[in-house]
């Protein structure tokens, strides 16, 4: 009788099990770790090919870096043994927080693994480790070595070392709550949604909006005139507004907002509302959907995120201060605790930059006054 043969314990010990096929079996023999992708489907056995011959090229060339997995042998084409580096990944380092010295020599880690042609680009809390507040990188696998494409090489790299510099920023943010952010590559910042590039779709959408706006205009003589008055009327908040608003230093109540929080957005629903009916025609299909985004979309977004902030820097104040004052909807009275504050110029102009708008208001009102005289 055959006697029957033991299976390696797969993943024994490790902080983080492999999620799912496309990830390696990970065993502890001794002093190494194996990485083994025989057991695995067909094509995922070809990506794990693939990368581990990547990852045991680069720990090959890596091999004088302290901090990196020393390479052993790969036993099979699916199996990768290196040396176990210590420690425990760096999101589970709670209770001993690592001090500046951390930092700095992952810092000289990165850089010293980027000056041999090698960024890691997967660099994620689970792939940092910690022992005795010293760093240690794994997992090498989908790693870029400089060479490796005959074009785009050298920017394909600096992504890579970008991504890098990213994760250091965000060990320096999560451990201590300083550092500044490198600008990443345009494909990061639109995958990531940076602000910037969040508000993109917005500005598309505007546009579009804009367009649709003077194309299916059919502006009568009634039209012109009362949609205008709102227009000047929402302009004309808006502008006021800006003179008295400063951002996060303090809590503004004076001017309008001594009778309403949101005089900004009362500004420009009524824009909203002015331009649609200025140019008429087929535009009460975009003023209708307009107002559905502006009061189900828009104003409970910015309602979540604003007042949460305010309340956060503000406290006390902003809770009294918002009891009393309405969003949209002006008091007669002003808040008692209300600001004497006249309107400035400087803050219309430089911080708050309405001039932008007014001058984007009058260009379209112009165009919508060019479509009922000349067309």
């Amino acid at each position: 009788m055959k006697a029957k043969t033991s299976k390696p314990a797969l993943n024994k010990g490790l902080y983080y099990p492999p999620r799912n096929y496309w990830k390696a079996d990970v065993r502890r023999e001794g002093d190494y770790f194996v990485k083994d992708f025989s057991r695995h489907p067909f094509f995922a056995r070809l990506y794990g090919l693939h990368c581990l011959k990547r990852e045991a090229a680069v720990l090959k060339g890596l091999a004088d870096v302290p901090g990196v997995p020393l390479f052993k042998e790969m036993t099979t084409p699916y199996t990768l043994k290196m040396k176990a580096v210590p420690g425990k990944p760096l999101d589970q380092c709670k209770e001993e927080i690592p001090d500046e010295h951390f930092l700095e020599s992952l810092t000289s880690l990165f850089k010293k693994i980027h000056d041999k042609g090698v960024a890691h680009g997967d660099a994620h809390f689970r792939n940092i480790l910690v022992y005795k507040n010293e760093p240690y990188l794994i997992d090498f696998s989908t790693a870029y070595v400089r060479g490796t494409l005959p074009v785009f090489d050298n920017y394909i790299f600096n992504c890579y070392k970008l991504l890098d510099l990213e994760r250091l920023y965000k060990t320096e943010k999560n451990i201590y709550g300083t550092g500044n952010s490198p600008k990443m590559f345009f494909l990061y910042r639109i995958i990531n949604g940076g602000e910037k590039m969040k508000s993109i779709p917005k500005k598309v959408g505007l546009l579009m909006a804009v367009l649709f706006l003077i194309l299916f205009a059919r502006p009568i003589a009634f039209s012109l005139v009362a949609g205008g008055l709102v227009v000047f009327m929402g302009e004309a908040i808006r502008v006021w507004s800006a003179g008295h608003l400063i951002r996060n230093n303090e809590l503004t109540t004076s001017g309008p907002y001594a009778y309403m929080r949101d005089p900004f957005y009362l500004g420009r629903l009524f824009l909203l509302i002015g331009f649609c009916l200025m140019s008429w025609g087929y535009n009460w299909i975009l003023l209708i959907i307009g107002l559905g985004v502006f009061f189900f979309d828009y104003m409970p977004r910015k309602h979540r995120k604003e007042m949460a902030r305010l309340q956060e820097i503000f406290g006390e104040e902003y809770t009294n201060y918002s009891s009393y004052a309405r969003s949209l909807l002006p008091r007669i009275r002003p808040y008692p605790n209300a600001q004497k504050r006249r309107w400035s110029r400087d803050l219309f102009w430089n911080e708050n930059r309405e001039q932008y708008l007014l001058l984007f208001v009058l260009v379209v009102t112009l165009v919508i006054f060019f479509r009922y005289f000349f067309t």
